[in-house]
């Protein structure tokens, strides 16, 4: 591509619309931010929400996790971003991201992420109880949406991107707990159209409970939920995903063998775009982590990938995954603190990232 004498990035007019944007489509992240400041026809089309969706789908194959940490400055908490290339170097590349203030500003105690969509796309949330918001924030082109959100009290959100028309969406379901009607009440918020519009449901849903835990992949949400018409020993209710297709909006079931719809430790994860379900449980003194993956399209079928034990000194809780599928560990340990580790389940070994400190770890 053309540049000038000062080494910015140029397109000559003559060449249609069109085709810059599929020109500047395969871009890397560098040259792309550059381009913004080319016009402001180029800004709006570069951070509009489908342009983002596209072009974070052709740049997936580089793996990024975002690390999320707190730091305590003057006794306030401040969050802190870096994204960290997931590579043969793995974690010694970081990526410098300019962290936009309305990301800044997220109360540090109230905010919790809640996924992560097409490689590049994080939603965020911070809840007062009297204010709820959303912050759709792609951290390498430094975009960043607030959604505003109302009657959120006892509800479960959920966000990705319909795969269709490349429209960036949340669901907002309200289950029987928080209402006095036999079916859900269900909201899906498009950010192109910037409007809540209601969904119906059919099927009464009464004794089923949804929780935050959530996967998005291939356009469909996967949250983690209980039956609670089916109650199981020491209290607890038999496992269960609902599904939220965001093409057709409409929900779905997903029953679990009794393996894990039995469990009580169990959340779901992504794994080399595979459903994973991750059952933590307590055998003796030892804590026990098994790695299931879901068999796309046959009924109550997981398959066992590999199981690991916790040292006694310390307690281990799997974060996600790298691009090759070993899982991401923080580690709490009374003589260490938290740390970050990898685990191989091929080595059965398990490798410090030299990262310490109160955290999260958000794969996409």
């Amino acid at each position: 591509m053309p540049t000038n004498s000062n080494s910015e990035l140029t397109i000559p007019d003559y060449i249609p619309i069109e085709i810059q944007v599929e020109i500047i489509k395969h871009l890397p992240i560098k040259s792309l931010i550059q381009c913004t400041l080319l016009s402001k026809l180029f800004n709006s089309i570069i951070k509009s929400p489908c342009f983002i969706t596209k072009h974070s789908v052709r740049y997936n194959q580089l793996h990024y996790l975002l690390a999320r940490y707190e730091t305590n400055m003057f006794h306030e908490f401040q969050q802190n971003y870096v994204p960290i290339i997931d590579n043969d170097n793995f974690p010694q590349i970081k990526v410098p991201i300019t962290v936009p203030d309305t990301v800044n500003q997220i109360d540090a105690m109230l905010g919790i992420v809640l996924g992560s969509s097409h490689g590049l796309l994080l939603c965020l949330f911070e809840s007062d109880n009297v204010h709820e918001k959303f912050f759709i924030w792609n951290p390498l082109i430094q975009r960043c949406i607030v959604i505003p959100i109302h009657n959120a009290k006892h509800c479960v959100v959920g966000f990705g991107v319909c795969p269709d028309s490349c429209d960036i969406k949340l669901v907002k379901i309200r289950d029987h707990a928080s209402s006095n009607s036999v079916n859900w009440d269900v909201e899906v918020y498009t950010v192109s159209l910037g409007v809540w519009r209601t969904i119906p449901i059919d099927e009464p849903r009464r004794s089923i409970s949804l929780t935050s835990d959530q996967v998005v992949m291939n356009g469909i949400i996967y949250f983690q939920a209980s039956d609670k018409s089916r109650r199981i020993r020491n209290g607890y209710y038999r496992n269960m995903i609902i599904t939220f297709d965001l093409t057709s909006e409409k929900i779905g079931e997903v029953y679990l063998p009794d393996s894990l719809a039995l469990t009580s430790g169990l959340f779901l994860s992504k794994r080399m775009e595979s459903l994973a379900v991750i059952d933590d449980h307590v055998e003796g003194e030892l804590q026990v982590c098994d790695v299931w993956i879901l068999k796309p399209g046959v009924t109550n079928s997981c398959e066992k990938l590999f199981t690991f034990k916790t040292p006694e000194d310390s307690s281990d809780r799997v974060l996600g995954f790298r691009k090759n599928g070993d899982p991401i560990l923080i580690r709490c340990a009374p003589s260490k603190g938290e740390r970050f580790e990898v685990y191989n389940p091929s080595s059965e070994q398990f490798t410090d990232l030299d990262v310490f400190g109160n955290a999260e770890y958000d794969p996409h």
